[in-house]
């Protein structure tokens, strides 16, 4: 599954400000440190005449274009005296793709990262996917590096079996890879086994390689979700995330979770999922963005979902996506809900708040979690605190009204986006 990057810039005017800073988390893969079973010659700095470090996973630490490009160079530099070296390449493959991506959220941000070409001309360091995967299948033909680079850069290129026998390969290599267990959700996913994408996400949650924060977050958005609706989500985190918390905890099973950009890119997936909700096929219309597509089969979706079925959208599908139905969404909790005549009621948005949400992880990290430094997520309370302070007001609740928006401050410091403050303060004063 893949996602575009946006990032906000500066603050703008109050009619959409916080459907613009809703995040969109950095993914490409959902990438785990090295097992120590693989036994990777790692390369220190004492060691190395190349300041080659290993490259974070995104998910657990998001470094800049400049980052990425600078270690594609310095692996390649260790690459260069040995080709057999299977943690150099590990580390290689991740800063190019990363490289890449981040490239692209400033490049080419409404368009499918995948797509963009002209990253590669930043650095003669940089290699493409076929070239990489040549030199590996000459020096580590039939290794686990090379089944597992040749998967993961031919995810959307090959066929949904040839991808499961590559990870699968990978996987009989090394088995405690946890790096791995999001190619196996992803095909079950898309194929619709329930049981084996439950089984995978049990092993990767037991693995502990997931950010806790996001775990703690999607609890809430699944928390924010009315009964049996479907929820859409956009980025592999949202989707990822929201799965581990239903398969590993057995959290809000009901809860429907289905992927956007896949409803409009993935032929099999889109009719899976209209023929269960008993909704036709789309024309197919050529031409489109990779954002327009995505609009497209949402709306789409909106105008065939039956009556009876909430229709959510997760916080990480932009504003550039929303834009052509914004007027018909409402804010539930963490997520937007398509309006009806009983529209979610500010009191109810207090109960969530109040009783359905765990927020402890918002005040005091109690684990060591990379990902929650700096974690635009925190950004997905404040519209609901910005429902809830004049309410609370209102109710003669001063105290509570004080505390939430105290929690905002908060929220805004652990976001490492201390420009919103001054915005924030202001719209709640005024």
């Amino acid at each position: 599954m893949r996602v575009l990057v946006s990032r906000t810039q500066n603050p703008i005017p109050m009619k959409t400000l916080f459907h613009s800073l809703v995040i969109l988390f950095l993914v490409g893969q959902l990438f785990a440190q090295p097992d120590t079973r693989m036994a990777y010659p790692q390369v220190k700095a004492n060691q190395s005449s190349y300041a080659a470090t290993h490259v974070p996973i995104i998910l657990k630490e998001v470094n800049t274009f400049e980052f990425y490009k600078e270690q594609s160079e310095n692996w390649w530099k260790v690459l260069e005296k040995d080709m057999t070296d299977e943690y150099a390449w590990y580390n290689y493959h991740k800063a190019n793709r990363y490289a890449k991506l981040t490239y692209s959220q400033t490049h080419s941000p409404t368009e499918n990262w995948q797509e963009n070409t002209d990253w590669i001309k930043e650095s003669t360091y940089f290699m493409d996917r076929k070239p990489m995967e040549d030199l590996i299948a000459e020096h580590l033909p039939e290794s686990f590096i090379y089944y597992y680079i040749t998967a993961s850069n031919n995810e959307v290129k090959i066929s949904r079996e040839a991808y499961l026998d590559l990870i699968s390969k990978a996987h009989q290599i090394n088995p405690g890879f946890a790096e791995l267990y999001d190619g196996f959700i992803t095909h079950y996913y898309l194929t619709g086994n329930i049981e084996k994408r439950q089984y995978y996400n049990k092993q990767w949650f037991a693995s502990n390689d997931f950010s806790p924060t996001l775990l703690n977050h999607y609890y809430n958005v699944l928390q924010s979700a009315a009964d049996q609706a479907i929820l859409l989500t956009y980025g592999d985190n949202s989707t990822f995330g929201l799965l581990m918390v239903q398969d590993a905890l057995g959290i809000r099973p009901d809860v429907q979770i289905i992927n956007g950009p896949l409803l409009s890119m993935d032929k099999a997936y889109r009719k899976r999922i209209y023929e269960q909700l008993a909704i036709p096929l789309p024309e197919v219309k050529e031409g489109l963005s990779f954002q327009e597509g995505v609009s497209r089969a949402i709306m789409h979706l909106m105008d065939h979902m039956p009556a009876n079925i909430p229709l959510h959208l997760n916080m990480d599908l932009g504003e550039a996506i929303r834009a052509p139905f914004q007027q018909s969404l409402q804010q539930r909790g963490l997520v937007y809900t398509v309006k009806k005549e009983d529209d979610f009621q500010s009191s109810e948005m207090a109960k969530l708040y109040e009783e359905s949400f765990q927020l402890d992880y918002t005040h005091t990290q109690f684990t060591h979690d990379p990902y929650a430094n700096s974690s635009l997520s925190f950004l997905n309370y404040l519209p609901m605190i910005m429902e809830l302070y004049p309410y609370y007001l209102s109710a003669g609740k001063q105290e509570k009204a004080t505390q939430l928006k105290e929690w905002g401050l908060k929220l805004i410091e652990r976001s490492g986006r201390d420009e919103v403050k001054e915005w924030y303060l202001g719209e709640l004063a005024g």
